[in-house]
């Protein structure tokens, strides 16, 4: 008789959510009333710690999915070199309706004589370091009191990113 894995909560699913997450009830709670209660609640900065295959990874994308539904966004990365960027990068992109993006080009000139004619300038990045441009960043989402959820997977003490993420907080 084959093993019917549609209703089993406990099979693998590799970072996907189960259908049911398990013994995670209280966890859950404590960060979803700290979403719900916002900038001061300890549980807005939690580290989950446990064995490989134990569901880190899972909780991790749900609690992302409920800071969502909650109106908060979210930069979900792994801890890799480049991290930083990628946090910048997706929270730009999540909180777009909240921030304005730096655009690298923009439209200069256009004329109609003599056919059709578009001229474009390139901008270069916004100035400052990861933090300045962070900071900015928070500024513009905390005038529509948006909250950002950073989700790191996989940390290691030992990546300059981390070690930054972490100093910067």
């Amino acid at each position: 008789m084959a093993a019917d894995f549609s209703v089993n909560p406990f099979t693998p699913t590799f970072g996907q959510i189960p259908p049911v997450m398990a013994g995670r009830s209280e966890i859950i709670g404590e960060v979803v009333r700290a979403f719900e209660r916002g900038m001061g609640d300890p549980n807005l900065v939690s580290l989950l710690v446990g064995a490989r295959g134990s569901g880190k990874t899972a909780l991790l994308t749900y609690l992302a999915d409920e800071a969502l539904s909650r109106g908060w966004v979210t930069a979900s990365v792994s801890a890799v070199p480049g991290m930083l960027e990628d946090i910048e990068e997706r929270a730009l992109v999540a909180a777009g309706e909240f921030v304005e993006t730096p655009d690298r080009m923009r439209l200069r000139g256009f004329n109609v004589g003599q056919l059709l004619g578009v001229e474009w300038e390139s901008r270069e990045a916004p100035p400052g370091n990861w933090r300045t441009r962070m900071g900015g960043i928070l500024d513009m989402m905390a005038e529509h009191d948006v909250g950002l959820l950073i989700v790191v997977d996989e940390v290691r003490v030992d990546l300059e990113d981390m070690i930054q993420l972490a100093s910067v907080y």
